[in-house]
Protein backbone atom coordinates (compact mmCIF):
# COMPACT_ATOMS: atom_id res chain seq x y z
CA UNK A 1 0.00 0.00 0.00
CA UNK A 2 1.24 3.49 -0.86
CA UNK A 3 -0.52 6.31 0.98
CA UNK A 4 -0.50 9.96 0.00
CA UNK A 5 -1.45 12.67 2.47
CA UNK A 6 -4.14 15.03 1.21
CA UNK A 7 -3.87 18.54 2.59
CA UNK A 8 -4.83 22.07 1.61
CA UNK A 9 -1.96 22.39 -0.87
CA UNK A 10 -3.53 19.69 -3.07
CA UNK A 11 -7.13 20.85 -2.83
CA UNK A 12 -9.03 23.23 -5.04
CA UNK A 13 -8.57 26.21 -2.70
CA UNK A 14 -4.93 25.44 -1.95
CA UNK A 15 -3.66 25.22 -5.52
CA UNK A 16 -1.52 27.81 -7.17
CA UNK A 17 -3.49 27.95 -10.42
CA UNK A 18 -4.86 30.15 -13.15
CA UNK A 19 -7.91 29.45 -15.33
CA UNK A 20 -8.36 31.12 -18.69
CA UNK A 21 -11.63 31.29 -20.62
CA UNK A 22 -11.93 32.20 -24.30
CA UNK A 23 -14.64 34.76 -23.47
CA UNK A 24 -12.02 36.83 -21.64
CA UNK A 25 -12.37 35.77 -18.02
CA UNK A 26 -9.10 34.96 -16.24
CA UNK A 27 -9.44 33.49 -12.75
CA UNK A 28 -6.49 33.52 -10.36
CA UNK A 29 -6.65 31.10 -7.42
CA UNK A 30 -6.59 32.35 -3.87
CA UNK A 31 -3.15 30.83 -3.31
CA UNK A 32 -1.65 32.60 -6.33
CA UNK A 33 -3.49 35.81 -5.39
CA UNK A 34 -1.85 35.68 -1.95
CA UNK A 35 1.60 35.06 -3.47
CA UNK A 36 1.14 38.07 -5.77
CA UNK A 37 -0.26 40.10 -2.84
CA UNK A 38 -3.23 41.20 -4.96
CA UNK A 39 -6.01 43.39 -3.60
CA UNK A 40 -9.23 44.49 -5.25
CA UNK A 41 -8.38 47.03 -7.96
CA UNK A 42 -4.73 45.98 -8.38
CA UNK A 43 -3.32 45.43 -11.86
CA UNK A 44 -1.70 42.26 -13.21
CA UNK A 45 0.35 41.84 -16.36
CA UNK A 46 1.04 38.69 -18.32
CA UNK A 47 4.48 38.28 -19.86
CA UNK A 48 5.82 35.95 -22.53
CA UNK A 49 9.44 34.93 -22.98
CA UNK A 50 10.26 35.90 -26.57
CA UNK A 51 13.21 33.50 -26.70
CA UNK A 52 11.01 30.56 -25.61
CA UNK A 53 7.43 31.48 -26.51
CA UNK A 54 5.79 28.67 -24.53
CA UNK A 55 6.90 30.32 -21.27
CA UNK A 56 4.43 32.74 -19.68
CA UNK A 57 4.55 34.69 -16.43
CA UNK A 58 2.23 36.78 -14.29
CA UNK A 59 3.15 39.74 -12.12
CA UNK A 60 1.56 42.47 -10.07
CA UNK A 61 1.93 45.62 -12.07
CA UNK A 62 1.61 49.36 -11.90
CA UNK A 63 1.72 49.69 -15.68
CA UNK A 64 -1.30 49.22 -17.94
CA UNK A 65 -2.62 45.70 -17.54
CA UNK A 66 -5.70 43.91 -16.32
CA UNK A 67 -7.60 45.18 -13.27
CA UNK A 68 -8.35 42.60 -10.54
CA UNK A 69 -11.69 42.00 -8.83
CA UNK A 70 -11.80 39.84 -5.71
CA UNK A 71 -14.54 37.23 -6.10
CA UNK A 72 -16.06 34.97 -3.46
CA UNK A 73 -13.53 36.24 -0.90
CA UNK A 74 -10.82 33.91 -2.19
CA UNK A 75 -9.93 33.93 -5.85
CA UNK A 76 -9.79 36.97 -8.09
CA UNK A 77 -10.88 37.63 -11.63
CA UNK A 78 -9.90 39.91 -14.45
CA UNK A 79 -11.39 40.29 -17.91
CA UNK A 80 -9.31 40.69 -21.02
CA UNK A 81 -10.44 38.91 -24.19
CA UNK A 82 -7.24 39.60 -26.12
CA UNK A 83 -4.96 38.26 -23.37
CA UNK A 84 -7.09 35.19 -22.64
CA UNK A 85 -7.33 34.19 -26.31
CA UNK A 86 -3.60 34.75 -26.77
CA UNK A 87 -2.79 32.54 -23.77
CA UNK A 88 -5.16 29.80 -24.94
CA UNK A 89 -3.65 29.90 -28.43
CA UNK A 90 -0.25 28.98 -26.99
CA UNK A 91 -1.08 26.45 -24.30
CA UNK A 92 -4.53 25.06 -25.09
CA UNK A 93 -5.15 25.62 -28.79
CA UNK A 94 -8.75 24.92 -29.73
CA UNK A 95 -10.04 24.89 -26.13
CA UNK A 96 -12.64 27.33 -24.84
CA UNK A 97 -11.21 27.13 -21.35
CA UNK A 98 -8.09 25.74 -19.67
CA UNK A 99 -6.36 25.72 -16.30
CA UNK A 100 -2.64 25.79 -15.63
CA UNK A 101 -0.66 25.57 -12.45
CA UNK A 102 1.38 28.52 -11.30
CA UNK A 103 4.81 28.23 -9.74
CA UNK A 104 4.96 28.84 -6.00
CA UNK A 105 8.38 30.48 -6.22
CA UNK A 106 8.95 33.67 -8.22
CA UNK A 107 11.77 34.64 -10.51
CA UNK A 108 13.43 38.00 -10.14
CA UNK A 109 13.24 39.98 -13.39
CA UNK A 110 14.34 43.62 -13.60
CA UNK A 111 13.86 43.94 -9.85
CA UNK A 112 10.30 42.54 -9.93
CA UNK A 113 8.85 39.23 -8.83
CA UNK A 114 7.32 37.29 -11.70
CA UNK A 115 5.56 33.96 -11.26
CA UNK A 116 5.80 31.34 -14.01
CA UNK A 117 2.58 29.90 -15.43
CA UNK A 118 3.27 26.20 -15.99
CA UNK A 119 1.86 25.59 -19.46
CA UNK A 120 3.41 22.17 -20.13
CA UNK A 121 0.30 20.19 -19.17
CA UNK A 122 -2.77 22.44 -19.16
CA UNK A 123 -6.08 20.98 -18.09
CA UNK A 124 -8.40 21.68 -21.02
CA UNK A 125 -11.90 22.18 -19.72
CA UNK A 126 -13.79 22.42 -23.02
Amino acid sequence: MKLVEINASQTRYGMCAIRVKKVGCIIISNYLRMLLELKDGDIVSFLQDQSDTKNFYIKKSDTPGSKIRITNGRSCTTNNVNVSRYLLLYFAKGANSASCMGAKEPYEYNGEKIYPIITAKPYKLS
